[in-house]
């Protein structure tokens, strides 16, 4: 479950504390890559934060798969930190501690694998990122609008199934990202009511793949006629 997964980085993060503190061969081999991942979990614990910190903003961020992103590298950093605490154990054989710390093959392994994982979590923290920026916003719209629109946007209106709609969210996906003149004007959904315009947009709009594809994001409700 994702409600775990804040507890999980303290005990990561509290891993490589232990190993930075009472491992000099890992601070002598390792020691900026482990300083970066630290840096990177602290990031972590910060956007967790400050996502749980409205329920209906963990709920929105909960279907978009960023959360499960992140688990996954946190679970990546965690296996490789367990290898380096299981050879800690192993500390007072110093011929072998030292054949492990002084292996070319292994060094290049593990420090390639600390690198791909910090790399995964810088990324997975920005994606984070917006998508909580955008929640945040999404909220707030919701807060100030009419009755209607906050029927739209609430939490029970938001089902986490939807169906027959795919196709739609993949055409417009394809189209915001396939634009030969470099950009895309505007696109109107037009349909009877309650077959799921807002859906639609609600879904492409906090969709991962158009997070990351676009730099800046505005969500913006008219409740008038409105001219281009």
């Amino acid at each position: 479950m994702e409600t775990l997964l804040s507890p999980m980085v303290q005990v990561v993060l509290e891993k490589v504390c232990t190993l930075m503190l009472n491992n000099a061969q890992v601070i002598a081999k390792f020691g900026d890559k482990f300083e970066q991942m630290k840096k990177g979990l602290e990031t972590v614990n910060g956007l967790l934060a400050d996502t749980m910190n409205l329920h209906s903003k963990y709920h929105m961020l909960n279907g978009t798969g960023a959360l499960s992103q992140l688990r996954e590298v946190i679970d990546e950093a965690d296996n490789v930190l367990i290898d380096f605490l299981v050879r800690d154990i192993y500390k007072d054989n110093k011929s072998l501690l030292r054949s492990w710390f002084h292996d070319m093959g292994f060094r290049h392994r593990v420090g390639k694998q600390l690198e791909d994982i910090n790399t995964k979590m810088d990324k997975a923290c920005i994606i984070l990122g917006k998508h909580l920026k955008i929640a945040t916003s999404v909220i707030a719209l919701d807060m100030n609008q009419s009755e209607t629109v906050r029927e739209f946007m609430s939490r029970s209106y938001d089902p986490p199934v939807t169906y027959g709609l795919d196709e739609d969210i993949r055409r417009l996906k394809k189209w915001m990202f396939g634009s030969t003149k470099g950009k895309l004007d505007f696109v109107g959904i037009v349909r009877m009511g309650g077959l799921g315009k807002t859906t639609i947009a609600k879904k492409v709009f906090t969709d991962t793949q158009v997070i990351s594809h676009f730099n800046k994001m505005i969500w913006v409700s008219i409740s008038q006629n409105f001219s281009a």
